[in-house]
């Protein structure tokens, strides 16, 4: 699976409110390349969502440093 469509899967999971699916994807797409702060509060919501709330705090520490910057 390339970074784009690991990165448009995530996105259309999260859409489709999925979750696990979309922390799966979202967090393979930041793998191979860091993504985004509109990303990363997306990777930050599913990660709280399905529990995972140490990823969830990273992922929106990540966010808000990108939009900082």
């Amino acid at each position: 699976m390339t970074t784009a469509s690991a990165l448009d899967r995530g996105r259309a999971s999260y859409h489709r409110h999925q979750w696990g699916r979309a922390f799966r994807q979202l967090s393979a797409a930041d793998r191979e390349a860091p993504l985004g702060p509109a990303d990363l509060e997306r990777l930050a919501t599913t990660a709280f969502l399905i529990g995972r709330d140490a990823d969830s705090t990273e992922c929106w520490s990540r966010a808000h440093t990108a939009y900082l910057d």
